[in-house]
């Protein structure tokens, strides 16, 4: 629940908005058991969509974004942990965005 948040809260904060209320169900990285089946077996299969997009990202990008959701490091931590600039951790977390909308639109 706390990555699924701090995902959501990421996004609003770059506004991608839209993006998350046309797509809000794909951006739940847990999976929660609804009383209806089908809701269940959807918000699985969508979960598995986003952790199958965000595991097919170029390494840099796809550690970024574990990173930065998961452990929820800022962006300065990031660049330490993987020795490199606060820009490039950043370029790297933007395109991996990016991407993964592109995925999961397609």
């Amino acid at each position: 629940m706390i990555a699924r948040n701090s995902w959501k809260n990421y996004l609003r904060s770059h506004q991608y908005q839209a993006r998350i209320d046309q797509n809000k169900d794909v951006y739940d990285l847990d999976i929660v058991t609804e009383q209806s089946p089908e809701n269940t077996l959807m918000r699985q299969q969508q979960s598995k969509l986003l952790r199958i997009a965000i595991d097919a990202l170029p390494t840099k990008q796809n550690r970024t974004l574990l990173l930065r959701v998961n452990q929820q490091l800022s962006f300065g931590n990031i660049a330490e942990v993987m020795q490199c600039s606060v820009s490039t951790v950043k370029a790297n977390h933007n395109y991996g965005v990016k991407t993964v909308e592109r995925m999961i639109a397609a």
